[in-house]
């Protein structure tokens, strides 16, 4: 605004550029939105209602505003005309800008960063929580309330109050079943006047690469390749991502590994392998595959002419063209295996359902392995034939729809080629009573996201259970129980008490809005090895044995059980290769016993309700007595524990 001598506003054009020099065509490149200056845009303002007064030479202004509506904003002030004290108004209006923090409630960092390697750690409770702490900076009293709890985080304590210049702690806890990927959200803490600090949370699953480096110790030679990954699709692309791994093997033995390598100055992806090699490898076929650390995927790749392993050789290297290599349909699954018992089962296509191409002796298999099928009730061991092993018995072919319990002599994982399934392979047939059942998602999922398909046709008392878990479905519509997640590679037990045949898909989740207030997904908790079945148990313990905590079932002295309630109830997935009497005591030994009823230990069959559970009463027990647990005897009296030879244990 231009004014004259005498304060009357008179108009001017004032020009956009000042001291730019050049045609009118290069001035207005500049405003072709790909040249311009950094300029912010003026956002809409809002009147806010404020008084104002003066003291000496001072001007006060309040904002009569609660503070929750002008909390975490920017407030502009601009004053005018005011004058000095000869009446002389100011030359041009003034304006401040402000930032209202008004939360005496923060968090103790800005930004909380979990991390998390897919697959790992799921034994250990302490690996997927973290703790932040609330503090309280003012001087009085607070209560507070944790709100926009993304599904994938959870806390101890959602609400609670804090007293002055004091803090609270909140633990967190990430759901361990997403998939590889980084997930980011935020979290507020809100006082009783509805002011919230923001908490910024990033979670980041991370995968795990299947190959370590190669092993050259035997391997005296070495070739070049420069290639381009291609990923097949709708519209190919290259694979620019630089955590990518190619691997290269000769005779399934690993001989080359590199990362992807991307160029910001070309704008184009190469990936360098060094293959090594000897005199035994010479002349032999190569095969590459590709492991996506934004998926933690792998996949088949197809060079675009065959690639043999010859010493000192150099392909696609400038200035030939790089050899591409393309992704297909093909893909690898891994299967884990831990000492013992396992429950498996894989959702790609095989290439072959022969039990030895899908289970290969070479992978880590041992003599004296086993794999049975629940569904026909066959089964073989691994045994030595003529100069190498095999699968010798009754089961010869595996399929995709069931699922297996293998049991392995020690830990190792093996790898599992196919195809992705169609919709008609991907479907299962559940029967009435006990059905073995693959889960034939590539991702974690709930209970409640994958089995979707079959809410409209459960029936209340429905049981699925893994190896150490279960859920029973119940009148709320929903799975409840310790089993919360299913996961790719594992196999579980669904009985169905419907007569009539039903044909279902797994879903795959959405946005994971399916969330269930079920018990912490403890997966691993415990674990009997060998023993290949179990049964299942829904109780409580009556209030005559008083806080109870942790519960353990026993088989004739062996432990079998290991539970935490859920609200009061226990869900217990009993282990055990043996038949006995079921003993039942609390963290402090006392012992239980149902009301009215006596129990045996019975393979995969289940005993109370949500409605009714089974009431575990504390029984009478004079004397010493002893049971096992990791296979060490213990001898009990009243509640002090010893071993065999006497000593105290803590």
């Amino acid at each position: 605004i231009y004014k004259d001598s005498n304060g009357r506003v008179i108009e001017k054009v004032v020009p956009l550029l000042v001291g730019i020099e050049g045609s009118a065509a290069e001035i207005a490149s500049l405003a072709d939105k790909t040249v311009y200056a950094p300029v912010h845009s003026g956002a809409m303002l809002s009147k806010l209602n404020f008084d104002w007064a003066f003291n000496n030479d001072e001007l006060l202004i309040n904002l009569n505003m609660p503070d929750r509506e002008i909390n975490k904003q920017t407030v502009f002030i601009t004053v005018r005309d005011v004058e000095d004290l000869n009446g002389n108004p100011m030359m041009s209006p003034v304006t401040w800008v402000a930032y209202v923090d008004r939360n005496s409630l923060i968090w103790e960092y800005r930004t909380v960063e979990l991390f998390q390697v897919y697959g790992l750690g799921q034994e250990d409770e302490e690996e997927y929580g973290y703790e932040v702490r609330v503090l309280n900076t003012s001087g009085r009293r607070h209560q507070f309330q944790i709100e926009s709890l993304p599904d994938w985080l959870s806390v101890d304590q959602s609400f609670g109050t804090i007293q002055p210049a004091d803090d609270y702690t909140i633990r967190f806890t990430y759901d361990r079943s997403l998939p590889v990927g980084v997930y980011t959200d935020i979290v507020y803490v809100t006082d009783e006047n509805g002011l919230s600090e923001p908490l910024k949370v990033v979670y980041t699953v991370e995968g795990f690469c299947p190959w370590d480096e190669v092993d050259t110790g035997e391997l005296d030679n070495s070739m070049s390749l420069r290639g381009q990954v291609v990923i097949a699709g709708a519209n190919n692309s290259f694979d620019t991502e630089a955590d990518d791994v190619i691997a290269v093997f000769c005779e399934g033995v690993l001989v080359g590994r590199a990362k992807n390598n991307f160029d910001n100055a070309s704008n184009k992806s190469y990936v360098y392998l060094t293959i090594y090699g000897n005199s035994k490898l010479e002349g032999k076929t190569l095969s590459f595959k590709l492991w996506r650390a934004s998926t933690g995927k792998t996949y088949t790749l197809t060079p675009s002419s065959t690639v043999r392993f010859q010493a000192n050789a150099m392909y696609g290297i400038t200035p030939e063209a790089p050899i591409q290599l393309k992704t297909g349909v093909v893909e690898t699954q891994q299967l884990t295996f831990t000492q013992g018992w396992n429950w498996v089962s894989w959702y790609l296509y095989p290439y072959s359902s022969a039990l030895l191409s899908v289970f290969p002796a070479e992978s880590g298999f041992s003599v004296g392995d086993m794999v049975k099928s629940p569904a026909n009730r066959t089964f073989s061991v691994m045994s030595t034939v003529g100069d190498g092993t095999n699968w010798v018995g009754g089961l010869t072919s595996v399929s995709h729809q069931q699922m297996y319990m293998v049991h392995t002599g020690k830990s190792f994982n093996s790898s599992l080629e196919g195809v992705i399934l169609t919709a008609a392979q991907s479907a299962i047939t559940l029967r009435n009573g006990w059905n073995g059942i693959p889960f034939l998602l590539d991702e974690p999922a709930s209970v409640m996201d994958a089995l979707a398909d079959y809410l409209d046709h459960a029936t209340y008392g429905d049981i699925v259970k893994s190896r150490t878990q279960f859920a029973v479905f119940t009148e709320n519509g929903k799975w409840e129980g310790s089993l919360q997640t299913m996961r790719p590679g594992q196999g579980y037990l669904l009985k169905r008490l419907g007569t009539d045949p039903v044909t279902i898909h797994y879903v795959k989740p959405g946005k994971r809005n399916a969330k269930q207030e079920t018990a912490p997904d403890t997966e691993g908790a415990f674990s009997t090895p060998e023993a290949a079945s179990n049964m299942t148990m829904i109780a409580v313990v009556s209030p005559e044995a008083g806080t109870c905590g942790t519960l353990r079932a026993y088989v004739d002295d062996e432990l079998a059980a290991v539970a935490q309630p859920v609200d009061s109830v226990y869900f217990l997935t009993i282990q055990s290769d043996q038949a006995g009497e079921l003993v039942f005591r609390t963290e402090n030994g006392t012992r239980l016993a149902p009301q009215g009823a006596t129990f045996a230990y019975e393979a995969d069959s289940h005993q109370g309700t949500i409605q009714m559970p089974v009431v575990l009463a504390p029984v009478a027990e004079q004397g010493v007595y002893k049971i096992v647990e990791d296979g060490q005897v213990i001898i009990v009296r009243g509640n002090e524990r010893y071993d065999v030879t006497g000593r105290k244990l803590k």
